[in-house]
């Protein structure tokens, strides 16, 4: 963030037009058209671009049916795939469990695009990302329908003819956070050694707009204690660094044994909740797709689906004197109080996941009294853990809420429209009271980031 940002010369009129028409409606503006050649004076268009200017333009632009359905084609379409992400969602050349094709992956980075042209004008900015609505193609409908028990979901087909349809998510996906898109931007899953660490960051990201720094070095002295609402889930795993030896040097990855670690683990694990996030989204694998327990241990052998057992997610604990590859680099902290190691089994995730079915499994420590589980939001639901983050800001008496939204919202809209991974006070400053003062509608906000000086400055 800019905090000292100031503009030192406006570009023309005439040039802020032409770059409003080319970055939100995708091409130059048009001096032979009477609707747009004259919206300014000669004057005005030589005459550097004051805020009436602005105004003049981008509200004349937008009220034409014509160009505001470009601009939700181009400027719309553009914000959304960037805080959607919708440019990792890409195959990066791993086995996926059920595999993804390339042709649905496409569909998939312009899921979150349409839901939002659907609703930008009838819900708030915060509320589109608490939908239970998933848009789908033919190809990506397939992606959200199943009979397995304990993950059933339905999904129609769009009719013939029909490109995207309109789909209910299930209870457990929830909102935006639990479609395939959010979640094949990041393809991770409980049992690799990031932990959805990384889809719980990816979250902070949309909400917040502040992008966690992974694998940072050092300890930094003693952890304090982990409030108890977050010790009640059993995910205490380590990584051992020579294989098969309970006493060799170790590697946190479970959602406990983490923030437990050091001090600068829990900036992020804790206060950021990463601890939480990767809980909530233990049910997800590697694809999207929602396992149970059964997946885990449930087989003839008792042993797990095929797919991430072949990528070696999954461990099998055999005993020490088995034949055949086994790593048994992973285990767990069965006895804290005695530091006793274990090496884990499909059955130590299929308890996991069991886990879930408690309504209290994971907490969202209130950040004014983080040491106190009774002010705590408990939870096992996505929904609950996006919306205690979303509306942690909010007055009780708040007329628009999901204020925390619009701080990420401040740094997507220069990192879209004017390839800047910085924002300053004053879009904030702007985006922020359209927020307030047009119900928390997007697009009062994008119209009132194209009418900032900031925008409108030379070499922008």
């Amino acid at each position: 963030m800019n905090l000292s940002y100031k503009c030192n010369q406006l570009i023309s009129g005439w040039e802020f037009q032409n770059r409003f028409s080319l970055r939100a409606l995708g091409r130059p503006a048009d001096p032979t058209r009477a609707s747009e050649g004259m919206i300014l004076t000669e004057a005005e268009k030589a005459a550097p671009a004051t805020a009436e200017v602005r105004r003049k333009v981008v509200e004349a632009l937008l009220s034409t049916p014509e160009l505001k359905t470009a601009f939700e084609n181009v400027a719309l379409t553009q914000l959304a795939k960037k805080i959607a992400n919708a440019g990792a969602i890409v195959s990066k050349g791993k086995t996926a469990q059920p595999p993804v094709a390339e042709d649905v992956l496409q569909d998939l980075q312009s899921e979150f695009s349409e839901l939002v042209k659907k609703y930008y004008e009838q819900k708030s900015y915060p509320e589109l990302f608490l939908l239970n609505k998933v848009m789908v193609t033919a190809k990506t409908a397939l992606l959200y329908t199943s009979t397995k028990a304990g993950a059933i979901e339905t999904c129609a087909a769009p009719t013939a003819g029909v490109k995207w349809a309109e789909c209910t998510l299930s209870e457990q996906r929830a909102n935006f956070f639990g479609t395939r898109g959010f979640l094949l931007s990041k393809p991770t899953s409980m049992l690799q050694n990031n932990n959805n660490y990384g889809r719980g960051g990816d979250t902070w990201q949309v909400l917040f707009g502040e992008v966690l720094m992974a694998n940072t070095d050092g300890v930094a002295g003693d952890p304090k204690p982990i409030i108890s609402c977050l010790n009640a889930t059993q995910d205490r795993r380590w990584k051992i660094k020579d294989k098969g030896d309970l006493n060799s040097a170790k590697a946190a990855w479970g959602a406990i044994s983490v923030p437990s670690y050091g001090k600068v683990c829990q900036g992020c694990h804790l206060n950021r909740h990463l601890a939480a996030a990767s809980v909530i989204y233990r049910p997800f694998g590697f694809a999207g797709e929602i396992m149970v327990p059964n997946d885990m241990d449930g087989g003839t052998n008792g042993e797990p689906i095929k797919t991430y057992k072949d990528l070696n997610l999954i461990q099998l604990n055999r005993p020490a004197n088995a034949t055949g590859e086994d790593d048994r680099t992973h285990v767990t902290l069965a006895d804290p109080a005695s530091k006793r190691y274990e090496f884990i089994s499909p059955k130590f995730f299929a308890d996991l996941l069991r886990e879930m079915d408690n309504k209290e499994i994971t907490c969202i420590p209130d950040s004014r009294s983080p040491d106190d589980s009774s002010k705590a939001v408990k939870t096992n639901s996505l929904s609950k853990y996006v919306e205690t983050l979303m509306y942690q800001n909010d007055a009780p008496n708040a007329a628009v809420r999901g204020s925390a939204a619009v701080r990420g919202l401040t740094r997507f809209l220069p990192s879209t429209f004017a390839n800047s991974n910085q924002t300053n006070l004053e879009v904030i400053s702007a985006v922020s009271s359209a927020f307030e003062a047009e119900g928390g509608k997007l697009l009062p906000m994008m119209k009132a980031y194209f009418q900032s000086e900031t925008f409108a400055c030379s070499g922008n």
